[in-house]
């Protein structure tokens, strides 16, 4: 294990994480019931969020991290060329600390304080942390669409007057997690009026972790709905994580470059 850039790296995973979660069974408070849609509406509605993806995309947040452990404070930005990279960087006092690039294929990490780096495949994080995710799957947590959506399976509507929620698993099996051992279970909730996403929950029983990624608020730039407050709760066997992203300014196809260079003084991280 990376000791000296544990904290930073596991923080970087977390935030870039949509793949993986655990065994917890979830309640909700009940408000006022919703008035019934048709399946298909949702289904079709979750399929073409899915594709509304803006070629650049570029935010400043304010960042909050805890678990049972630690407390942080920083600033995060994130710069996005769709389908190609997605670049960001974790600032504290106005100096970068730590600066990371994914691309389908590779994860880059430069630890400025330790003037280390990674360099790695995207097998890396799960390999360290047993976190798996795709480069697209991170592109969707930060602008808000539904998560690992995939339009060949077969989705359906779980039966819940209080909320709008869609699933390619049936409330049976979503009951009965721990017999779903090497299963991911994704259960996405749509707003009271199935304009956008309002939560995405996954599950995977195989790694007793459990993710809840929770959009409050969006805001309409350039013709997107994109979020403006996440907040990701995750719960392992051993830690309670909770990340909070306040986004303060974010523009929307305004091409903007993604640079990462090695220093030649810099060694690999150990």
């Amino acid at each position: 294990m990376l000791r000296t850039i544990t904290k930073p790296i596991v923080f970087l995973a977390l935030v870039l994480v949509s793949t993986a979660c655990g065994t917890r069974k979830e309640s909700f408070e009940e408000g006022e019931k919703l008035p019934k849609v048709k399946e298909e509406f949702l289904i079709d509605k979750l399929d073409s969020l899915s594709m509304q993806r803006p070629d650049f995309f570029y935010t400043r947040i304010n960042s909050k991290y805890e678990d049972n452990n630690t407390n942080l404070t920083f600033r995060t930005t994130v710069r996005m060329h769709a389908v190609s990279a997605l670049q960001a960087t974790i600032t504290y006092a106005n100096i970068p600390i730590y600066n990371s690039i994914a691309t389908p294929d590779t994860f880059m990490l430069l630890d400025r304080r330790n003037k280390c780096y990674i360099q790695e495949d995207m097998s890396f994080l799960k390999r360290n942390f047993n976190v798996d995710f795709s480069h697209r799957n991170i592109e969707e947590l930060f602008i808000g669409l539904p998560v690992a959506w995939d339009s060949t399976l077969t989705y359906r509507q779980l039966k819940d007057p209080y909320n709008y929620v869609v699933s390619a698993y049936s409330e049976k099996e979503i009951q009965n997690l721990e017999d779903l051992k090497g299963e991911i279970i994704t259960r996405y909730y749509l707003n009271e009026n199935a304009e956008h996403l309002e939560k995405v929950i996954i599950d995977s029983p195989k790694d007793t972790t459990s993710i809840e990624i929770l959009y409050s608020n969006f805001e309409f730039i350039e013709n997107f709905n994109v979020p403006s407050s996440v907040e990701i709760k995750i719960k392992t066997a051993r830690n309670d994580i909770f990340i909070d992203f306040k986004y303060t300014k974010t523009t929307i196809n305004e091409p903007r470059t993604l640079f990462l260079a090695i220093p030649d003084k810099y060694e690999r991280c150990e």
